[in-house]
């Protein structure tokens, strides 16, 4: 059923789906026309505004070029500049290519918003000639450049009060008939890089959609002169391509622009190949102000002058070389955020999706189904079954693979990496150690931040498991973290093991928890990494005993997090502010922790929660606290805190300055929790931290009886525990207030516990070296 429902799809002609533009050159369906090179704006970005103003295609000459067949297939125009408001007659241009392109569906107009009267002046003159054309109007979107949020935002553009008058441009965007569309363009460079998601935030709340660019170096503005805006420095570029991800999984609606970022972090973090399409590599042209052609702006030499008319076809067409060599030699590099029209398997593939959405609700068209994942989990087991005996791990120079959520790590995921490494150097001499990841680039910045891990290496769960097989390592261990069955990287890591035991591997779970678990057959994922180890070291006696229920807790043992062995090596003087509280919340996912109440049951119970959460936010407030959000996870995967605040705080701006967007090395981020009073606690690892600093601290058990539970019952703190039903925020306010003026000791764990608990896995890993 699945096959014929494919072939069905698949069987679409030209005649259902229209031509492919993804493959030869054609007339253009897309123009980019500046229509001058004359700008108000000192920007950072380029010297156009240095420019005097030159002889500029009139309406008159713009008629009879575009009468050229070349531009019989345009459908859509983009009117930009300089700044294209600052030509007078932009509304009869615009009015020229309604009149003489037939098949024009929509203008798109870029302005920096210099002047709101003449700004808005340009944009009613061309909505008037776009709606000029009787019975099948133009559509009008408005772009409007926003590189920042208020100061940022004027520095780039190098004029003050320049967002004031861009906002005032889009307000009136937004409510004008004339204007169909409204998005913002931001172009990236060193000055912003940091401020990207202030500029996302403002938007959001704006309601206005927002595209982001990288600012490249552009042979059409002037600014392929090597100057230092675009070079990102290493901190930057790490920033972006984070950015990056989180734009692809959490925002942009659209599936070419959500491929567009994801290759553009590919290329800025691993130096990939361009990997997306662009569309005047088949299907665009430019049409440059004094009336000459070009193929793109970025990289096409000027073809000719098209004034006259009658040249244009000629030039595009009898310059077809050109383009091959800018598609050879330019293409793959280029980070510009051009887009390509959709190849027709591409919109067949769509149209399968939303039939697929729309009907399946068995899930037998589906290529990712629950069933595919489950046969590969029987195949692991098979793959288990065959295993050779393991062989011990050389004392001296052993190789090391590490598996765990890494390449999303929180800043608790980052200090169990630090400890777990500290144990394996204890236990072997100068081992090799890496790190499999699921996105190296981010586990790589991990490894720069802490100089307790330097030199180790971050491979993707692909490299991982050719070189298990190629028997590259002696160990492979899951270093810490939880093992849940909501996390689907479970089964790629219970497959790494299989292979690991089958190459005859060491394989082992160092510190980790179990838990939550609330699906029989998903959690057979966390069952296999259990019963694929051979040495089995759980952060409490719970996952202990899950462990035995699995039946294979007969070597079980207990230690403590592996954090805490990072934790205890940190010092420093620090002065506690008892007037600060910190907040270390995390938004509650339904699908990880409210699945079995129920979907509306579960949806009501966090609404409640946030409305609680805001409560005791008031009273913290009235009462002279200072409240700072902190961030124990800030990537896009497994949900960016950083968006949760934003969306909670969104009436409390003084609340939100306070909110950190840097990726912050980990000590820093320690010394945060170290110098506020009291933290209002959420997250496993940032009740740790309290915990490791003396940090007066009320919990929220946002697991419903689990491992936050498990940790203040171990370290006689459940006092301090609130529960997620019927979270009181009033009540907790109050008792964090009383916190603040604390100053008897806290039940911190005693070192003893700690260096104990190091010393014993120590041990353990050196029974099984050679």
């Amino acid at each position: 059923m699945n096959k014929t429902f494919k072939n069905l799809l698949h069987s679409g002609t030209d005649l259902l789906f229209g031509p492919d533009l993804g493959g030869a050159v054609g007339k253009p369906r897309v123009l980019q026309f500046p229509i001058n090179d004359v700008c108000n704006s000192r920007c950072q970005m380029c010297d156009i505004w240095m420019r005097k103003k030159a002889d500029e295609v009139t309406p008159e000459q713009l008629r009879v070029l575009i009468r050229d067949d070349l531009y019989s297939e345009l459908e859509a125009v983009g009117i930009n500049g300089g700044e294209p408001t600052l030509r007078r007659d932009v509304g009869d241009l615009v009015k020229v290519l309604v009149e003489e392109l037939p098949k024009l569906k929509s203008i798109s107009l870029i302005t920096n918003a210099y002047s709101v009267k003449r700004v808005i002046a340009g944009i009613e003159a061309i909505g008037h000639a776009c709606d000029s054309r009787i019975g099948n109007p133009v559509n009008l979107d408005v772009m409007v450049s926003i590189d920042g949020v208020g100061e940022v935002h004027d520095r780039v553009r190098g004029r003050k009060d320049n967002f004031v008058y861009a906002e005032q441009v889009i307000d009136f965007a937004l409510e004008s008939e004339l204007v169909d569309s409204t998005r913002i363009g931001c172009t990236v460079i060193r000055e912003n890089v940091f401020d990207v998601e202030n500029v996302l935030a403002w938007a959001q709340q704006k309601g206005v959609y927002a595209r982001f660019r990288l600012g490249v170096p552009h042979q059409r503005l002037g600014s392929d002169d090597g100057r230092g805006a675009f070079d990102l420095s290493y901190e930057g570029k790490f920033h972006f391509c984070n950015f990056l991800d989180c734009l692809a999984m959490n925002y942009e609606p659209k599936t070419a622009r959500q491929q567009f970022y994801r290759s553009l972090r590919n290329q800025i973090a691993y130096g990939m190949a361009r990997s997306v399409g662009c569309v005047f590599q088949t299907r665009g042209a430019t049409l440059l102000p004094k009336g000459e052609l070009a193929f793109c702006a970025v990289e096409s030499k000027t073809l000719g002058s098209v004034i006259g008319g009658g040249q244009s076809n000629d030039l595009y067409f009898g310059n077809l070389d050109h383009l091959k060599e800018i598609k050879a030699k330019k293409c793959s590099g280029c980070q510009h955020d051009y887009e390509a029209f959709p190849s027709k398997a591409e919109r067949v593939q769509k149209i399968r999706q939303r039939l697929v959405n729309k009907f399946d609700k068995t899930g037998c068209f589906s290529s990712d189904n629950q069933a595919s994942r489950f046969r590969r989990l029987s195949q692991a087991r098979k793959l288990y079954s065959q295993r050779a005996k393991e062989n011990l791990i050389p004392n001296s120079g052993a190789e090391i693979l590490l598996c765990g959520w890494y390449g999303t790590e929180t800043l608790g995921d980052k200090a169990i990496l630090a400890g777990v490494v500290k144990v394996l150097r204890a236990a072997f001499k100068s081992p090799r150690i890496t790190v499999c990841s699921i996105e190296p680039y981010v586990s790589d910045h991990t490894h720069r931040q802490m100089p307790e891990l330097e030199g180790i290496e971050s491979i993707t769960f692909e490299e991982s498991k050719r070189r298990i097989d190629q028997k590259a390592f002696n160990g492979v261990f899951m270093a810490g973290g939880p093992l849940m069955s909501a996390v689907d990287y479970c089964l790629e890591v219970a497959e790494l093991f299989a292979s690991a035991r089958n190459a005859g591997l060491l394989t082992g779970v160092l510190g980790c928890g179990i838990g939550p678990l609330y699906d029989d057959k998903r959690d057979d994922f966390v069952k296999a990494i259990v019963e694929f180890s051979n040495i089995r070291v759980f952060r409490d006696q719970k996952s202990v005993r899950l462990a035995k229920d699995f039946g294979f807790g007969a070597e079980a043992s207990s230690a403590i997090d592996p954090a805490w062995w990072w934790l205890g090596d940190q010092e420093g003087d620090f002065l506690r502010d008892r007037n600060k509280v910190l907040f270390a919340l995390r938004d509650w996912s339904i699908k990880e922790y409210g699945l079995a109440l129920g979907l509306e049951s579960a949806k009501s119970l966090k609404a409640e929660f946030e409305a609680q959460i805001i409560r005791a936010t008031e009273v913290l407030v009235k009462a002279g606290v200072e409240v700072v959000p902190f961030c124990m996870h800030k990537y896009a995967v497994g949900g960016d805190d950083r968006n949760f605040y934003r969306k909670l705080f969104k009436d409390f701006p003084a609340i939100l300055k306070n909110l950190d967007s840097r990726h912050r090395k980990p000590s820093e981020d320690l010394r945060v929790f170290q110098e506020c009073g009291a933290a209002l606690t959420m997250r496993f690892h940032s009740c740790v931290f309290a915990l490791a600093t003396n940090t007066p601290m009320q919990a929220i058990d946002y697991t419903l009886g689990g491992k936050v539970e498990s940790l203040l019952a171990e370290h006689g703190e459940l006092e301090n525990l609130n529960s997620f039903r019927g979270f009181n925020g009033e009540d907790v306010a109050n008792k964090m207030i009383k916190q603040l003026g604390r100053e008897e000791q806290l039940r911190s764990l005693d070192r003893q516990v700690v260096e104990g608990a190091f010393s014993s896995l120590v041990d353990q890993l050196k029974s099984f070296s050679a």
